[in-house]
């Protein structure tokens, strides 16, 4: 029986209600610096210089792993005939192989380019622990629907890259993780004949973040545009709200002001890690 191509890669629609430029905040906790006002400057610039460089190493693999997808696109249109899905496969693999934040890829193409069934021909191509490979054949059913596939439908209408915010899921068996989906469309010829996608994670982004905390001085939280944490240095937080930090009535009320797409922002905040005041950055990334 083929697998629902649509129900594997369902997800919370929330490109609709999240812009992706408000899709994730940065906050970066110190605690301890204030010992004298003489070294809060210098303390000051290392909490927004940190906060940046971990900001642009987000945006940089969104990007990255963007160009990819674009790349794979136009070399999936030149072999996109019948009988090429050997070659199509081969595209897709080195496509996932590229990036270690790729765990999944799936192609979509319109009926009669690659193949003489009725509908939709659709393939996923997933990461495992001996190599890449392919998931069986897998049905149309859902793929019109832009509220169960809007990572299909929309570059199938629009022409157009879709990325969307993500979600916090069960991603493997037994483990959680953030999953954002990128999908774009095919073009031959300036026809669109089909979109292809990746299913994104950021556990080389939260190596960088790791290696930049400090035990006892300087922790960081990623939490996206609906309030979900997806990074914490405390396990136990991840996939949570961030209203679970238990922070002060004004403390949670100005970072909801950068959540709504207000300005970055520095202040002095009760620290949900330390239990005491701390100077905290809060930094969209964009």
């Amino acid at each position: 029986m083929k697998k629902n191509l649509a129900t594997i890669f369902a997800k919370f629609f929330l490109a609709s209600i999240i812009p992706w430029s408000a899709a994730f905040i940065l906050v970066l906790i110190l605690v301890g610096v204030l010992i004298s006002r003489q070294n809060e400057r210098a303390m000051r610039d290392m909490v927004v210089f940190t906060s940046r460089h971990v900001a642009e190493k987000v945006t940089d693999s969104i990007k990255g792993v963007t160009g990819l997808v674009k790349f794979t696109a136009s070399r999936l249109a030149r072999f996109a005939t019948p009988g090429a899905r050997e070659a199509l496969g081969n595209i897709i693999r080195s496509l996932i192989m590229a990036d270690d934040q790729i765990n999944c890829v799936w192609y979509v193409f319109s009926e009669g380019v690659v193949s003489s069934e009725k509908g939709w021909y659709a393939q996923v191509f997933k990461r495992g622990e001996d190599g890449v490979g392919e998931i069986p054949p897998v049905s149309d059913e859902g793929l019109d629907d832009p509220e169960i596939a809007p990572w299909h439908t929309v570059p199938w209408t629009t022409g157009e890259l879709y990325l969307d915010p993500g979600d916090y899921w069960e991603y493997t068996s037994g483990v959680k993780e953030y999953v954002s989906t990128i999908g774009y469309p095919i073009v031959l010829d300036g026809k669109i004949i089909g979109t292809v996608g990746v299913d994104l994670t950021y556990f080389p982004v939260f190596d960088v973040f790791r290696n930049l905390e400090i035990p006892e001085q300087r922790r960081m939280l990623l939490i996206t545009g609906n309030g979900i944490i997806i990074y914490s240095p405390d396990d136990a937080q991840r996939g949570k709200s961030f209203q679970s930090l238990g922070l002060l009535p004004e403390d949670a009320a100005a970072a909801e002001a950068v959540l709504a797409g207000g300005d970055s922002l520095f202040r002095e905040m009760h620290s949900p890690f330390f239990g005491e005041r701390s100077l905290v950055h809060i930094l969209k990334v964009t």
